[in-house]
Parts: structure tokens; C-alpha cells; sequence
């Protein structure tokens, strides 16, 4: 699988945890960007505008361009891989998922290096022709498109300190797999365990793991789905391929 990013924590997510009491650890920030290949989230360094400053730049640029539909914004400040450091900005409008605008702005002189007018599919179509198909996305990968480039109630993350590990979930995944389906028994060790943690704010923050289990059998090839809450270790659901809430 190709790699976007490596773990890499949120600037959106990190605001948005905050105000339920929720945090990532200095120990997670470090962890996240010491594994990063491509490039990893930042703070301001001395000599580099802030994200409110960049914020500021960006609703100018919108301004001037007759662009005023925009209700929420979303920063955030990455190092690329090469060395160059850039602030990522998308707008929303009121109600919409998809970014209304995007841009990038020089950290050092605040200028707008790019702007554009586009959707989420479309930048998602742009990234996949970089990348390669979603599907082989790792999960640092899926966390940062969903931080750059969403506005909703239920996107990728990664884990934080006291989270189930994955090593853990792997093993409630397949126990729990086969006692719902026994059949899957017939080749345990043919699971392949596709996991992305996910994060949704609601009345109660979950933070669950999303396993897409696939059994590939010489007589076919079968697609299980396992949710596990990343808090609490509790299992939420088991779904074969025929379930109509299968999201596989």
C-alpha cells in the first residue's frame, strides 16, 4: 500500500476534542511525527505566521475574490517530506461537507500560493491520481484527507493514549467474528483485517475501530465488518456481506 502520510495528528481534531475535554498527549503528537515518511502536522515555528493569522489571510482572499459563502474553517499547518512547510485551508458552507474553497499559504510570508474552487470528490480524484485508489489507503493516510478536506460529524482519526491497541483489536475482531459467523473458522489464518479508527462527535464521543474482514475462499470470497470502540473495548456490531448495514 502506497503511503500518503504517516501518523499524523489533527489540528481540526485536536480543537474539536478539546472542547469535550479530549486531548492528544505531547507522547502522542511526538510518537505521530517521528513515523511520518511524506510529511506530518506542525506548530508554528519562530518567524511563521499563526494558524488564526492564516485564517486571516484566508477569509481575505475570499473576500476579495466575492467568495462570502463560507461558514466554518479548517487549518491546518503540515511539513511536507521535502522540507516545505505550508498551512492548508478549506472553507465550508453552511451545512455542506465538501470544502466551498481550498488553499495553500506560505507559513513565512502569509502569501496564498494556491486557491481553488472544487468539491471534495474532485480533490479526492486529484489525490487518488497521486496516491493510488482509496482503497489501499493506510489510515494516517485517510486521517489526514479527512482533516484537510472534511466537515463532518464522523471522520478518520488516529489513535490516542489509553485507546485500544490494534494488536488487542485484531485478536476481539477474529474471536468475535467467529462466534457470530463459526463458518469463518474454516481458515482463520485467511483473515486479512483492513482496520481505520474512526471519531464522531455526538451527545457521547466515540472513537471505535472499523475492521473490513476479508476471507478469501477458493470457492468465494466472503466480507465481514466489526466494530469495536476504541474506549470502552466493547464490540458493536458483527455484519456478514448480506447485511444490510454492511458499509463494505
Amino acid at each position: 500500500m502506497k503511503k500518503i502520510l504517516a501518523a499524523l495528528c489533527f489540528l481540526f481534531l485536536i480543537t474539536t476534542a478539546s472542547a469535550e475535554g479530549r486531548y492528544y498527549t505531547e507522547e502522542d503528537i511526538l510518537q505521530m511525527q517521528n513515523q511520518y515518511t511524506i510529511g506530518c502536522l506542525s506548530q508554528a515555528q519562530p518567524g511563521e505566521i499563526s494558524a488564526r493569522q492564516a485564517e486571516e489571510k484566508a477569509r481575505a482572499a475570499m473576500d476579495q475574490a466575492g467568495d462570502v459563502l463560507y461558514e466554518t474553517i479548517k487549518v491546518n499547518l503540515v511539513q511536507w517530506k521535502d522540507g516545505h512547510r505550508s498551512y492548508v485551508v478549506s472553507a465550508f458552507a453552511e451545512g455542506q461537507m465538501s470544502p466551498y474553497r481550498d488553499m495553500s499559504i506560505d507559513p513565512i510570508s502569509g502569501e496564498v500560493t494556491a486557491y481553488h474552487a472544487r468539491n471534495t470528490h474532485e480533490i479526492e480524484m486529484e489525490w487518488q491520481s497521486l496516491y493510488g485508489s482509496l482503497s489501499g489507503w493506510e489510515q494516517m493516510d485517510l486521517a489526514l484527507f479527512d482533516a484537510l478536506y472534511r466537515s463532518a460529524r464522523n471522520v478518520y482519526c488516529m489513535p490516542m493514549s489509553g485507546h485500544l491497541k490494534k494488536e488487542e483489536a485484531v485478536r476481539m475482531a477474529q474471536d468475535a467474528l467467529i462466534q457470530q459467523y463459526p463458518d469463518a473458522d474454516r481458515n482463520r489464518d485467511g483473515l486479512e483485517m483492513i482496520s481505520h479508527m474512526r471519531y464522531e462527535k455526538g451527545s457521547h464521543d466515540i472513537f471505535s475501530w472499523v475492521w473490513y474482514v476479508i476471507w478469501q475462499h477458493p470457492e468465494e470470497g466472503m466480507i465481514y465488518q466489526v466494530m469495536i470502540d476504541g474506549v470502552t473495548e466493547e464490540v458493536l456490531f458483527v455484519y456478514d456481506k448480506n447485511h444490510p448495514n454492511n458499509l463494505g
